[in-house]
């Protein structure tokens, strides 16, 4: 084993150097990837629900008026 297989890789760039190795190690990398910025928008949802329960703010759904 060479010292760059031991080296731990990170990273969507990285994704792709190792998808020439290995294209199930680079699909586990897009899914995780993936994951991450989903569970970050979920996050920055309940971030958004939650201030906006804090201050009172609730949307009016305007198509009604």
């Amino acid at each position: 084993m060479s010292s760059m297989s031991l080296r731990m890789k990170r990273g969507i760039l990285a994704a792709i150097d190792v998808i020439s190795d290995s294209v199930l190690a680079g699909i586990f990398y897009f899914v995780g990837f993936g994951l991450f910025c989903l569970e970050s928008l979920l996050s920055l949802w309940v971030i958004q629900v939650r201030e906006n329960k804090l201050t009172g703010f609730h949307h009016r759904n305007l198509a009604f008026c």
